[in-house]
């Protein structure tokens, strides 16, 4: 049997970790003998060779690492002066990932001005062919009549009490109720008047036109698809000059000459019911364009003249 109470605490719980015995540094030296000798009758003749075999490894190693092996704990500490003695931490490997991001929306947002810059050239040069051929004028038209239209009869009426918020939605937000802001009254374009006003305004001065300048117009070609068959094939298209002209024509009968519709009353009284019907649509119509002056003829008849020079332009 060895002699193990001649070795220190130290050699005695390498050799326990070298064997595999459960021992730590709060062992005590009495404790760490009785758990080798435990060891040793348990696994016998085998046992004691392994021991007296680390025993002497213990012998030939350096104090260092025994001490080493006395304690684990001073280990850990040391490891974690260790890391707060090293290099001191870099920060920028937090910033790095911002920065990148940072430079790739930069760079996104330089692409896209480039893109809106190109496309802004595009529609110039769109916007030029387009002011030739009146297509551009007859938008404008358009869209400064159907917003005088707004602006004429749907007025701006504060949320509190804006009719077109419905009470429920007034219920669920309570604090709609209290807001002076104005808004325009969306139920106004329900009114009988205004509601006519906006469908004979829709059916003279877009529908009527496009279908007259679609049908009835000098942008028509005909062309020969096979020599052999004589196959024809016509090509209808948009002319916005006819629609320019067919426009002004219709406001200026509407707005000075629809007097001379009267004239249809001597016919049967259904008629008669109809016509009457027709005329007093009609004349809520007429009372927006007479609140629209003369706009309409003279940007009207500059779409004409534009539009009959494209004509010659084509060729």
């Amino acid at each position: 049997m060895v002699d193990l109470s001649s070795y220190k605490k130290a050699e005695l719980l390498s050799v326990a970790h070298k064997v595999n015995v459960a021992a730590n540094s709060k062992d005590t030296k009495k404790t760490l003998i009785e758990k080798i000798e435990a060891y040793i009758s348990e696994a016998g003749t085998t046992g004691e060779e392994l021991v007296e075999a680390g025993l002497e490894a213990t012998d030939d190693d350096s104090e260092d690492d025994a001490s080493t092996l006395i304690d684990p704990q001073p280990k850990e500490t040391e490891e974690d002066d260790e890391e707060y003695k090293g290099p001191p931490i870099d920060v920028l490997k937090y910033f790095d990932p911002i920065i990148k991001c940072a430079e790739e929306k930069y760079q996104k947002v330089l692409e896209f001005t480039d893109k809106v810059g190109i496309t802004t050239l595009e529609y110039n040069d769109e916007l030029r062919e387009n002011l030739s051929g009146t297509i551009t004028l007859n938008y404008i038209e358009l869209i400064f009549e159907f917003t005088y239209f707004i602006y004429t009869f749907v007025p701006l009426v504060a949320i509190k009490d804006n009719a077109s918020i419905h009470p429920y939605l007034k219920n669920l937000i309570p604090f709609l109720s209290d807001i002076t802001l104005k808004i325009p009254d969306l139920t106004y374009l329900f009114n009988f008047k205004v509601l006519s006003i906006a469908l004979n305004w829709g059916a003279y001065a877009v529908l009527l036109p496009l279908l007259l300048s679609f049908y009835f117009n000098f942008s028509r070609r005909t062309i020969l698809v096979d020599e052999d068959t004589s196959v024809l094939l016509r090509i209808y298209k948009y002319d916005p000059f006819i629609f320019a002209l067919s426009k002004v024509l219709i406001f200026f009968f509407i707005t000075y000459n629809t007097g001379s519709l009267s004239v249809w009353s001597s016919y049967s009284s259904l008629f008669k019911a109809l016509q009457t019907h027709f005329l007093i649509q009609l004349g809520f119509y007429k009372e927006y364009t007479l609140l629209l002056g003369n706009f309409p003829l003279v940007l009207g008849i500059a779409n004409v003249v534009i539009g009959l020079y494209a004509q010659f332009e084509d060729f």
